[in-house]
């Protein structure tokens, strides 16, 4: 497979040698973010099987140019359908072209081969067949996870008409256009074939079929039995290589391809394609040997903007004049020094939960600072991506090296101050990476889970037990209570996972005391000598918690209560917000990180300018410099005095 852009696109060109290509349309949101694997999968089995195919992302998806709020967005969608569709005939000049799609994207899919008239085939995977059904699926998909994993975090309401699910939004507009359609009054495509895969048989189903029959179409309907393998959020979900199988066969036989045959050798090597947006230009790179992949955003020279959101057509130059008057008077370093790494949380691909590295990535750009978002090889587009990933996977010794790796990367383009971010198990990966990793000037830990894993380690995938801060502020509503002597809530598994985390921190904190006096070095006395060493090396450590976070408590075990042992490092800052949930799905959490690390990457700078200018001094007198860390200043008051405290919001 080879990265390429078209028309604001990104995607991949998985290659072969036949003369029937697929484009894959995927879906939309959170469930195109679980899909990833499943759907780099099918591309792959495909192109192994004699049938080139190209899988992509609208654009103000993914790695493709725009935001998800800019203006009516199914409009862009079906272009972008257009835009690959001509894009494969172009490269792999194939005969026939058929459109797979996926849940919404197999509603865009009919739509768009209604409107080419050149496509020949249609594959509907669990489409969605009507826009209002599935808006009201994302509202309810909402209303759970904010029941569930985020019932304390008081947000405001989005505004009227905008539909958010697990941190992706609809704009009104797109929101409005999207219930109002309906693959049974609005799609009649004239395609001689076409599969349906269904995960439950139903009504809706069958009048689809019934509605291709009637244009003429040749119409097979088969079981979707894997649905659950190919969209889901488990890191450890089977591979659906009976999808896949379905899927080749019924093209193999409506077009008479060849299965089996040896797909093409597909050539990485020369230049890679670029996207360019507004104050920004977007680069795939594969580095590490040709293991991982990455995405680089650098900013383009001379760009300004009026405020820090995906795209503004009225450009005010203030902000940016006020950073390079800074950069010109030597209160500000200059920021092609500094890049940030931006690294993968839990299974998710390198555009991040929620496509938030993305959307930051592009911010920074705009203030002048590079970034490459990157994935581990375990994961996302790294070339020799498992299949099957565990959580001891995430957190195994070679993915602390894929991350370090990373960091070199950034050095080895010129800039000597990376700064790496990291959320949940990427966290983790950056505390360890770092610490071994000389070259890091910054370090952002963000709802840090795991602060030890031990090889060999497996963690059981028993039911989530939320922090104590949780069930003590439960205990004052009346709904938990009523809930409670309804039998609703299971006490004895809460109880259970309670005493046993509270076990963990008794064993951790006897561990740690035999250690002093002599014995084997424990978890807790490794953890510490890491931020140790980064603290000696001055490297400026940001540690971020949400204030109902279950990863307070492994924080606690290793840094004492309210990261009281923190407070001794000199770069060394810890906060809580009460608007944090664990993933950032929420727009003010993302707003709130996004802050944080841009007021990181300026602190670091003002401080580093006075470095420079201490040693300018030292020089003209002849005086050695000692390499004194002097005091931050803030730009904002989310890190408050003292080191730790709790975040604005």
């Amino acid at each position: 497979m080879k990265p390429v852009a078209f028309e604001g696109c990104f995607g991949w060109m998985h290659d072969a040698s036949g003369n029937t290509g697929v484009v894959l349309c995927g879906a939309y949101g959170h469930e195109a973010v679980w899909a990833h694997r499943s759907w780099r999968g099918l591309a792959e089995h495909l192109s192994d099987n004699h049938i080139p195919t190209l899988r992509f992302d609208y654009r103000g998806t993914g790695d493709s140019l725009e935001s998800e709020e800019n203006g009516e967005r199914v409009e862009a969608w079906l272009d972008s359908i257009r835009a690959a569709v001509h894009y494969l005939r172009q490269q792999n000049n194939v005969k026939r072209v058929v459109l797979c799609g996926i849940r919404v994207g197999g509603l865009l899919a009919s739509m768009a081969a209604e409107r080419l008239a050149d496509i020949d085939g249609l594959i509907l995977m669990a489409p969605v067949v009507s826009g209002r059904e599935h808006i009201r699926e994302l509202k309810l998909i909402q209303r759970r996870w904010r029941n569930t994993s985020a019932p304390l975090i008081a947000v405001d309401e989005v505004a009227p008409g905008v539909i958010e699910t697990v941190g992706f939004r609809l704009n009104q507009a797109t929101a409005a256009r999207l219930e109002g359609l309906s693959l049974l009054k609005d799609a009649a495509p004239a395609i001689g074939h076409v599969l349906i895969l269904d995960p439950v048989k139903v009504q809706a189903a069958d009048k689809l079929r019934d509605r291709y029959v009637a244009m003429g179409a040749q119409v097979d309907v088969s079981v979707f039995t894997d649905y659950t393998h190919v969209i889901s959020e488990s890191i450890a979900a089977p591979v659906p290589h009976e999808t896949y199988a379905k899927v080749s066969a019924w093209i193999a036989e409506a077009f008479s391809v060849s299965l089996n045959a040896k797909a093409l050798n597909q050539d990485v090597s020369g230049a890679m394609p670029q996207l360019a947006g507004e104050g920004f230009i977007e680069t795939p790179v594969i580095f590490g040997a040709g293991r991982l992949f990455g995405v680089y955003c650098q900013p383009v020279s001379g760009w300004v903007a009026a405020d820090q959101t995906e795209a503004s057509d009225t450009a005010d130059s203030a902000p940016l004049d006020a950073l390079a008057n800074k950069v010109q008077s030597g209160d500000l370093a200059d920021a092609g020094d500094y890049a940030v790494l931006f690294s993968n949380t839990a299974r998710s691909h390198h555009i991040g939960e929620a496509r938030m590295w993305v959307t930051q990535a592009r911010r920074l750009a705009r203030q002048g600072i590079a970034s490459l978002r990157m994935d581990i090889g375990l994961l996302g587009d790294s070339a020799q991506a498992a299949t099957s990933v565990t959580v001891a996977d995430l957190h195994a010794q070679q993915s602390v090296n894929d991350v370090s790796i990373g960091i070199d990367w950034l050095v080895g383009a010129g800039h000597k101050r990376p700064t790496a971010v990291g959320i949940c198990s990427g966290a983790f990966l950056t505390l360890h990476a770092a610490s071994d990793n000389p070259r890091v000037a910054g370090v952002t830990l963000i709802n840090q889970r795991e602060y030890f894993w031990a090889e060999g380690r497996e963690q059981a995938l028993g039911p989530a037990i939320a922090s104590t801060a949780v069930y003590m502020q439960s205990m004052r509503s009346g709904d938990k209570w009523k809930r409670l002597i309804k039998g609703q809530i299971p006490v004895a598994t809460i109880a259970k996972g309670l005493l046993a985390r509270r076990a963990k921190q008794w064993k951790a904190k006897a561990a740690y005391l035999t250690s002093a006096i002599g014995g084997a070095p424990s978890a807790k006395r490794i953890v510490r000598a890491k931020f140790v060493a980064l603290a000696d090396r001055g490297v400026d450590v940001r540690v971020l918690y949400g204030a109902f976070d279950e990863g307070l408590e492994e924080a606690a075990t290793f840094l004492n209560k309210d990261f009281q042992w923190l407070k001794r490092l000199p770069q060394v800052r810890a906060a809580t917000s009460t608007a944090v949930d664990h993933a950032l799905f929420l727009y003010p959490a993302r707003e709130q990180m996004m802050d944080a690390v841009e007021q990181q990457l300026y602190a670091q700078r003002v401080q580093d300018a006075d470095i420079q200018k201490a040693d300018r001094r030292a020089g003209f007198f002849g005086v050695q410099r000692k390499p004194v860390i002097e005091k931050m200043p803030e730009i904002k008051n989310y890190w408050v005095q003292g080191q730790t405290g709790q975040m604005g919001h």
